[in-house]
């Protein structure tokens, strides 16, 4: 190294780096995210492949396992944010309870949920599926329907939502029958079919904008084209097709998710068709039979990637959603992306069958306000994880690479799973402290406090020693530091 031209450089820009030491003035910094591991599934008591999760009324995550294979018939479980899991319910081995849990919300501190499979018809075992509801503690497991008539094409149920009148409401989704059906769970728990819909592979059903309490879906094969249709219901089954999709509409088609966004119309997103043939984020502004549809965004295989799994919009009216396979780090293997309300695509996080997990599916704003989802595969067993997307600044500037490790132009490559402890291959282990500009960092192998931005690394000011320290980042098995003050090198 050259070492008067690094102490004369350096000595120029102590006295601003001092300023912002003490200052830490407020300037912009990257949107950089941070994939991280909250709980790995085992394939044991935890059962495997969770999904349906949500954010309940303590601040916890709930979702379900939904492996249809005995004895394990899939469960209802709580994950905190730290990771400490809870098995809340598994569903009895008989299948008397139900098999595959799906669908799931929470009113009052009660679950409500649907499974796809499993229950009674007639005191016997059959596979029809069910309605039930559940503590939020994991007490008074109860099955809420009587049974789903057969023989009215209305079993299996796919998806419920709690309506305005505080019946519950329910799409069918039969597996030996062409069409579904709407239902109503009424009265002393029986289950009445309201509608019956054309197509019979169907994502979700919610409510609207309106304080009538219709209920709008999307169907994947519905329509006249038989490419997907968006719906409105009332209660009373009166039905009005608000969207027929087709296959050489640049809007896409074949819909996998819809929701109410804040602007009181509908998004959703399609997983075939558009400009790049691999899906949209369409929106749908609801006028009965002159209801308008658009592409918001159009995907690709690498932005986002494809197979949209879920899609929810935080309170800024930026979309978030999770694409099962494809993404920019070419293994395939899904992406956790945000669309802005301007329809500009980014990629938050890509997953790459390591131990955070690979096909993500559910997604959801945590109580923290960053994204939590859950993956159907991969983790250290295998067997699915629950993971986190961090949405706080990264004072590194990192960008994801998928399976926990960051790249920053500046810092280099670091692993983030554990943020905001990661590990630097060649710093090692540092704590990030967030701070308006650059980064605080804790030093595990010094034990010294450094502070560093993109401006200055890799020149490091050292809190503990008091001085200025020039890092040597060549590969060797030793750290080498430059000491401004003494101008002598350490090794450690």
């Amino acid at each position: 190294m050259n070492q008067a031209f690094h102490s004369r450089s350096f000595t120029r820009s102590r006295l601003a780096l001092a300023v912002i030491l003490v200052s830490l003035f407020i300037g912009p910094r990257a949107q950089a995210q941070h994939l991280e591991l909250v709980y790995t599934f085992t394939g044991g008591t935890d059962q495997k492949k969770p999904n349906s999760l949500i954010l309940a009324s303590d601040g916890s995550l709930v979702g379900t396992t939904a492996l249809i294979s005995t004895p394990m018939w899939g469960t209802i479980f709580k994950v905190t944010n730290q990771g400490n899991y809870t098995l809340l319910h598994a569903f009895a081995s008989d299948g008397t309870e139900g098999q595959g849990p799906t669908s799931l919300f929470e009113s009052g501190g009660i679950l409500y949920g649907a499974a796809n499979h499993g229950g009674k018809v007639n005191g016997f075992l059959s596979d029809v599926g069910t309605v039930y509801s559940l503590g939020l503690n994991g007490s008074n497991f109860t099955l809420l329907n009587q049974t789903f008539n057969a023989g009215a094409g209305c079993t299996n149920p796919v998806s419920i939502v709690l309506d305005t009148d505080s019946s519950i409401y329910g799409a069918t989704n039969p597996e030996s029958e062409p069409n579904g059906t709407l239902f109503k769970l009424g009265a002393a728990n029986a289950v009445s079919p309201i509608k019956l819909l054309y197509g019979n592979i169907f994502n979700q059903v919610i409510l609207g904008p309106d304080t009538q309490g219709d209920l709008y879906g999307s169907i994947q094969n519905g329509g006249i084209n038989g490419a997907g249709s968006v719906f409105q219901s009332t209660t009373a089954g009166v039905l009005i097709d608000l969207v027929d999709m087709n296959y050489s509409d640049t809007t896409g088609y074949t819909p996998a998710q819809l929701l109410l966004g804040k602007d009181k119309n509908f998004y959703g997103t399609t997983t075939y068709g558009g400009a790049n043939s691999v899906g949209t984020l369409f929106k749908v502004v609801p006028n009965g039979t002159n209801s308008a549809i658009s592409a918001f965004a159009t995907f690709s295989s690498a932005l986002p990637g494809g197979s949209p799994s879920s899609l929810i919009q935080g309170a800024d009216g930026t979309f978030y959603g999770t694409m099962e396979n494809g993404g920019p780090n070419g293994t395939g293997d899904g992406t956790v992306y945000k669309v802005s309300p301007a329809g500009v695509i980014t990629v938050l996080a890509s997953f790459d069958n390591g131990p955070i997990g690979q096909e993500p599916s559910s997604l959801v704003i945590g109580s923290d306000g960053n994204l939590y989802g859950t993956t159907l595969f991969g983790g250290a067993n295998g067997d699915g994880t629950v993971f986190r997307v961090n949405l706080a600044v990264d004072p590194l500037d990192g960008s994801p690479q998928g399976n926990g490790i960051n790249y920053s132009p500046w810092f280099g490559y670091y692993l983030s799973g554990s943020y905001p402890l990661v590990y630097q291959y060649y710093l090692g282990y540092e704590y990030v402290y967030p701070t308006n500009t650059g980064a605080t960092l804790y030093d595990y192998a010094s034990g010294h406090f450094w502070y560093t931005d993109s401006s200055y690394f890799p020149n490091i000011y050292d809190y503990t020693l008091n001085t200025f320290l020039y890092y040597y980042s060549a590969n060797t098995p030793h750290r080498h530091f430059y000491d401004y003050n003494t101008g002598k090198v350490i090794t450690e």
